[in-house]
């Protein structure tokens, strides 16, 4: 059985007096937790028999419009078809994200790699 020890749990004062302002505590907005939600849930940082991956992010027009991102990055062997299902899937998916998040709005944004990975 694994056990974790926090020291100092709540005690702002240790993270402003030892100049560790990692320890402070935030909350997100609502923007950056759907996109914590949705990279958490979807998002897939690893190229596998699909030859693609999934990021969601925030971008330039996030804060002001409400947009999430979603990066498709893919390997040039991928094949196109599964590329378009993927990101139809990605959108039908959202669609239920703006049930919880209705001011939300996607932006797809998809990108070939310049070269195979070494394997």
């Amino acid at each position: 059985m694994a056990c974790i020890v926090f020291t100092n749990c709540g005690d702002l004062s240790y993270a402003k007096d030892r100049g560790h302002p990692w320890l402070l505590p935030a909350t997100p907005t609502l923007l950056e937790w759907a996109v914590l939600e949705l990279q958490a849930n979807e998002g897939d940082v690893e190229y596998g028999e699909d030859k693609l991956t999934i990021t969601y992010y925030l971008g330039p027009k996030s804060v002001e419009e409400g947009i999430i991102y979603c990066q498709i990055l893919y390997l040039p062997s991928a094949r196109a078809e599964i590329v378009q299902l993927v990101e139809k899937g990605i959108r039908e998916r959202f669609e239920y994200t703006k049930k919880m998040y209705t001011w939300a709005r996607l932006e797809i944004v998809t990108k070939v790699t310049r070269k195979e990975l070494e394997r």
